[in-house]
């Protein structure tokens, strides 16, 4: 591994870049404890958000029986359009949501039940993937797993409308086949239809762990999570736990698998891929030595930037003399990207808060914003919304401060926050128009100087729907073939990108 760019960030810094105001908040749940673990923007320009509760009130109905799936659907505007409790009488845990190309969603996480919408259950924990219709409506689920323990935490829609499932297993029978002992990070692809098609438990004879998962550009994956073996597919252990990083192909095919990290703990909590074929990987540590640098004291938000073959090209680590960790990270159509998790060193609002940033291309942020109440929030969960704005999620106990509706304990918490406006023009990079908008098929860019470059169409989910090439002042777009929503521009010039809304009827 080599070592490029180190970045450190003093506190000083950090605690004197505020972020982009909230727009709005929305607490949702009832008497007991729900906690939101995932959130993603939709294609009607809402959000679903995926987790598990404890309640049958307030928000809540349906609830088979401890802890059950709890999946919400919002508008835009953070209003709630339905609700569905999905398990049995035992716990159901939900980690992951995605909306697939049918406009229904997956759902991933574990579960212990074997009654209620629960079938084929294998014994001590089972992933669990449930297909919802865009209504909420329970179309399918599969149980994966054997008769140990087997946790999914994150899941992401392949191109053949599949899905490819990330976790953990130490189970040796069932659908486990080839474990290496302890835990192992667990890679399931499954069709659409929700079938098995292969698995892959990855790691050695020690505990390792699946956190988060993206889809290459070539049909491949990137699957991260932490590791405390130093054999079987675990190279370079550096001491008591590390960050490990694990690209493979199409087929789960180990392509290369990296540890970074200190001799002391450091995790691995998101990942996404970026243009260059290499990935961001956002996590947290305990060291200061070997790949990490400016620790602050105890648990540091730790950000690292990989190349297309795992080399380390620069780490951020980003706290206090609290405990304070990235927990979840996204894209954003200016290359940089936005990390979310939980702060007990910046917090102003209380015992820990809700904690996002933004970092550039090097490494630097340009913001961060703690955001809570007097209570405990933590933030697992981010996107980038169809107006450059952020949509976080999370769980507050609090009722004050940045928190108002609270049901009581836990709530789910989302925060959707305006756009920041950094690194989306520089000095001459030319604005451009676009009309008609609304559209309901062509729509021509007209751009105050002429560049050569080229123009993306991405929808609410992030996903490239149309590329072109962009020559000159004009450039007439076909956008026909697309379903109707909202969608994003980016105009790609040689000194930078300028981002627009888009709305196609």
């Amino acid at each position: 591994m080599i070592v490029l760019i180190a970045v450190l960030l003093p506190c000083s810094l950090m605690q004197g870049q505020p972020g982009p105001a909230i727009e709005w908040q929305k607490c949702l749940g009832g008497s007991n404890d729900d906690l939101l673990r995932s959130v993603k923007p939709t294609t009607d320009g809402g959000f679903i958000l995926a987790g598990h509760t404890l309640s049958n009130d307030g928000d809540v109905s349906g609830n088979h029986g401890d802890e059950d799936y709890w999946v919400v659907k919002l508008d835009g505007l953070g209003a709630l359009q339905w609700q569905v409790a999905l398990g049995g009488s035992d716990e159901d845990k939900a980690s992951g949501v995605v909306q697939t190309t049918d406009g229904g969603y997956l759902i991933c996480g574990n579960t212990k039940s074997d009654d209620g919408d629960v079938t084929g259950f294998h014994g001590g924990d089972d992933v669990w993937v449930v297909k919802l219709s865009a209504a909420g409506s329970l179309l399918w689920q599969k149980t994966f797993g054997g008769g140990y323990s087997d946790w999914s935490s994150d899941l992401h829609i392949t191109a053949d409308g599949g899905c490819v499932v990330v976790g953990r297993s130490n189970s040796i029978d069932g659908d486990v086949v080839g474990g290496h002992g302890g835990f192992d990070l667990w890679l399931i692809k499954l069709d659409a239809s929700g079938t098995l098609q292969w698995q892959k438990p990855l790691g050695g004879s020690g505990s390792d762990l699946g956190t988060a998962v993206d889809v290459a550009s070539d049909g491949g994956f990137v699957a991260v999570g932490t590791t405390n073996s130093a054999d079987g597919d675990v190279v370079g252990f550096l001491g008591v736990r590390d960050q490990w990083v694990v690209r493979t192909d199409p087929n789960g095919n180990v392509l290369w698998a990296n540890t970074y990290g200190g001799s002391d703990e450091d995790h691995a909590a998101g990942v996404t891929f970026t243009d260059n074929g290499g990935c961001t990987v956002a996590g947290y540590s305990r060291s200061n030595d070997f790949d990490v640098s400016g620790n602050q004291g105890g648990w540091d938000a730790w950000v690292v930037h990989l190349d297309a073959v795992g080399d380390l090209q620069w780490q951020t680590a980003i706290g206090g003399a609290y405990t304070d960790l990235g927990l979840a990270l996204a894209p954003c159509p200016d290359g940089q990207v936005v990390v979310v998790g939980t702060t007990a060193s910046f917090g102003i609002n209380g015992l820990e808060d809700m904690w996002a940033m933004k970092l550039d291309a090097a490494g630097v942020s340009p913001w961060q914003q703690p955001l809570g109440g007097q209570d405990y929030e933590d933030g697992y969960a981010v996107a980038v919304t169809a107006d450059n704005g952020f949509i976080l999620g999370g769980s507050t106990a609090s009722n004050d401060g940045d928190v108002s509706g609270n049901h009581g304990q836990d709530d789910f918490w989302v925060v959707k926050l305006a756009a920041d406006g950094t690194g989306l023009t520089e000095t001459g990079i030319p604005q451009f128009t676009c009309a008609p908008n609304p559209t309901s098929g062509w729509t021509m860019l007209t751009l105050e100087a002429a560049i050569t470059g080229h123009v993306e169409v991405s929808d609410a989910l992030g996903s490239i729907v149309h590329r072109q090439a962009l020559v000159g002042t004009t450039c007439a777009l076909d956008l026909s073939n697309l379903r109707a929503g909202v969608y994003m521009l980016t105009v790609q010039a040689p000194k930078g990108v300028v981002v627009q809304r888009l709305v196609k009827e």
